[in-house]
């Protein structure tokens, strides 16, 4: 049983990712970028799969697009989703 319930958690996790990243995609067709249109480092970094050292890595090189807000670093999903699509 607790094999089963892990191996619906992963599954779960993986289609909860495939969603965020749709959403990402989603997020470029709006014209209009507001402030609910950023996401953290942190949310940034679990949706590509990432690290937070390898994403702010990738800031540094200018690798992927990113502003900053303060000492805080932004991503925009329309960007980000342009970055996915030309990624692949």
């Amino acid at each position: 049983m607790v094999l089963v319930d892990a191996s619906l958690a992963k599954r779960f996790a993986s289609l909860e990712n495939k969603i965020d990243k749709l959403l990402v995609i989603q997020a470029a067709t709006v014209p209009e970028e507001s402030v609910f249109d950023f996401m953290t480092a942190e949310k940034t970094a679990e949706l590509l799969g990432l690290k937070k050292s390898t994403l702010y890595g990738m800031t540094c090189r200018k690798e992927i697009p990113f502003r900053k807000q303060g000492k805080r670093l932004l991503f925009s999903r329309k960007d980000l989703a342009a970055f996915i699509t030309n990624k692949k």
